[in-house]
């Protein structure tokens, strides 16, 4: 099997309220497949799914460690998937009629560089969602 497809599931059902980036899913696969993380991110992924759906944008509140919201960002509200032992990953997402997945990284370890990381991919995120809204007409 091709290194790139060794996550062989869908992200996320179309059904499910749940959109992500074409690029977001391919930052998700590259960080999940040059690990040895296949198997630990799937159940992960789906149970932090699982309380996105039902928590939406009170996710932060429910589980701090899996959720956070991202402070001083005009004119959005980006929040945090935290997945600390899957190579560090986090996914920047947003809430709105739907839960769009944005942008995913992995976050550099070590002191002060936690704020440093975030703030490379906020624009990323932003710009993704801009695209997103202008594709869809805010929907």
């Amino acid at each position: 099997m091709a290194k790139d497809n060794m996550i062989a599931f869908p992200l996320v059902d179309t059904d499910s309220g749940v959109i992500v980036d074409v690029e977001c899913e391919c930052e998700i696969r590259k960080i999940v497949n040059k690990g040895s993380h296949q198997a630990r991110f799937v159940a992960a992924y789906e149970e932090r799914i699982r309380v996105l759906k039902q928590y939406r944008d009170k996710a932060p509140s429910f589980n701090p460690r899996w959720f956070e919201k991202l402070q001083h960002i005009q004119n959005a509200s980006l929040y945090s998937i935290n997945f600390a032992k899957i190579g560090n990953m986090r996914i920047l997402y947003t809430v709105s009629t739907r839960i769009i997945l944005l942008c995913a990284f992995e976050e550099r370890e070590g002191h002060g560089k936690k704020r440093q990381s975030y703030v490379q991919y906020v624009p990323v995120a932003l710009k993704r969602l801009e695209k997103y809204e202008e594709d869809h007409n805010g929907t």
